[in-house]
């Protein structure tokens, strides 16, 4: 999803949903999420893509936390779409209950 935004290589939202393998509902729900992390995602009706409308950098890191803190993590349907991986990949759990 981030290269396809990227590259301004989406399509439309329907071909964009095909190209993702999801419906165009799904992939509104997918780019309402993005947004709130504070993407500057456009459409541009005349070349008919979404892209970034500033420079942005994607990061995805992991935070160490203590055993008190830790608690059941799922990356959810958003992760597994934007990163193409299965859910088992995404689900965590707390080892230390």
């Amino acid at each position: 999803m981030d290269s396809l935004i990227r590259r301004k290589a989406t399509g439309s939202p329907t071909e964009f949903a095909a190209k993702m393998n999801m419906s165009r509902s799904a992939l509104m729900r997918n780019l309402a999420e993005i947004r709130k992390l504070d993407a500057p995602i456009e459409y541009d009706n005349g070349r008919q893509t979404y892209y970034y409308s500033e420079e942005v950098k994607f990061n995805f890191g992991f935070k160490k936390l203590d055993g008190s803190s830790m608690e059941k993590q799922v990356g959810g349907s958003f992760f597994r779409v934007f990163f193409r991986v299965s859910k088992y990949e995404t689900d965590m759990f707390n080892i230390y209950n």
